[in-house]
C-alpha cells in the first residue's frame, strides 16, 4: 500500500505540473464520460459534496449501469480507497468509544450530531456495527441522527437508506431510529447552539461527527466556534469524531487536482486547536490521506 501511494502521488504531482489549461481540458474530456469526475470538478474552490463523496466510497463493483470505465478507475484510486478506509476507521473508533457508554446507560436516548455529513453514512454504519457487536444495546432506546448540512440531497438519500435498513430481516430492523435534516452553515455556530438547545441532551448519550466536513475544510475560528458550542451543550461523556487532512500526507497533491479547498493541519496543531475549545484527543488512526481522531472533554 505504501508503494502504491507513493507511485500514485508521484503521478499526481506530474499531472499537477502540466499547464493549467491542459489539465482542465483533460478533466473536462473525462467528465463528459464520468459521473464521479463531474463531482470532483464541482469541488473546485469549495468542497466535495456529500453525495459525490458517498459515490466515491462505493467501490467499482458497486457502481451501476450508469457509470463507465472512468468512474470505475476513479472508484479504484487511492483517494477513493482512502475515503472508504476513513469511513471504516471513524466508525470503528466511535464504536469503541461510545459502545461502553451505551452499555452502561440502558434506555437513554442516543443522539448522533452529524455536521456536513451528507447522507450520514458514518452514523448509519455505526448503528449497524454497534447492533452487531453489542446485541440488545438499543433495546428501549430511541436513536436520532441529526443531519446538519447545507444541502438536502445527502440527508434525503440517507433517510431512505435508513428506512431500507429498518425493513424486516435487515440490520436495523425494529430499531427506533429517525434521521432528521436541519440546514446548517458551520460558519454560524450560533445556529448549532439553537439546534442543540431544542434537544434534551442532559440525560442522553451524545456523539458528534464530521467526516470529510468541518474539520477538513473549516477555518480555525469556525472549528473552535463549533467545538465550543458542542462542549457547552452536551453532557460530559460526549465525544466528537473528526477527520483532518494532514500536512505530510499525499492528500494535498490529490486535492490540488480537484481544487477542493481543504485546510491541512498537523495532528499537533489540531490538538492545540481542540484544546482551546476544551477538548482533547482520546484516540487516533492514520488512514492514507486522512487522520481520524476522537475528541473527549477536558
Amino acid at each position: 500500500m505504501a508503494a502504491l501511494i507513493q507511485k500514485s502521488a508521484a503521478e499526481q504531482e506530474r499531472f499537477n505540473r502540466m499547464p493549467a489549461f491542459l489539465r482542465k481540458r483533460i478533466m473536462w474530456l473525462m467528465s463528459r464520460r464520468s459521473v464521479l469526475m463531474r463531482g470532483v470538478m464541482g469541488a473546485d474552490g469549495t468542497f466535495l459534496a456529500g453525495m459525490n463523496t458517498y459515490l466515491m466510497k462505493l467501490g467499482p463493483a458497486n457502481l451501476g449501469r450508469g457509470f463507465g470505465s472512468v468512474d470505475r478507475a476513479l472508484a479504484s484510486s487511492i483517494p477513493a480507497i482512502s475515503l472508504r478506509l476513513r469511513l471504516k476507521e471513524i466508525v470503528r473508533l466511535l464504536a469503541d468509544t461510545v459502545g461502553p457508554v451505551l452499555a452502561a446507560t440502558s434506555g437513554r436516548p442516543f443522539h448522533l450530531i452529524n455536521i456536513a455529513g451528507g447522507p450520514c453514512m458514518d452514523s448509519i454504519n455505526l448503528l449497524i456495527q454497534l447492533r452487531r457487536d453489542r446485541p440488545g444495546v438499543f433495546d428501549g432506546r430511541p436513536v436520532r441522527i441529526h443531519a446538519l448540512d447545507l444541502e438536502s440531497p445527502g440527508p434525503i438519500f440517507g433517510g431512505r437508506a435508513l428506512q431500507a435498513l429498518k425493513a424486516p430481516g435487515m440490520p436495523l430492523a425494529e430499531l427506533d431510529v429517525i434521521l432528521e435534516h436541519t440546514p446548517y452553515q458551520w460558519s454560524e455556530p450560533r445556529q448549532l447552539q439553537s439546534c442543540l438547545g431544542k434537544l434534551d441532551l442532559t440525560e442522553s448519550v451524545v456523539a458528534a461527527a464530521s467526516e470529510g466536513g468541518l474539520f477538513d475544510y473549516g477555518t480555525d475560528d469556525e472549528i473552535r466556534g463549533n467545538l465550543e458550542v458542542l462542549h457547552a451543550m452536551t453532557p460530559m461523556h460526549a465525544v466528537v469524531a473528526v477527520t483532518t487532512t494532514p500536512v505530510d500526507g499525499p492528500g494535498r497533491a490529490f486535492n490540488q487536482t480537484s481544487g477542493a479547498r481543504t485546510v491541512s493541519r498537523s495532528r499537533e496543531a489540531f490538538a492545540e486547536l481542540a484544546a482551546a475549545a476544551r477538548w482533547k484527543v482520546v484516540s487516533f488512526a492514520k488512514v492514507l490521506m486522512n487522520d481520524v481522531l476522537i475528541l473527549g472533554k477536558n
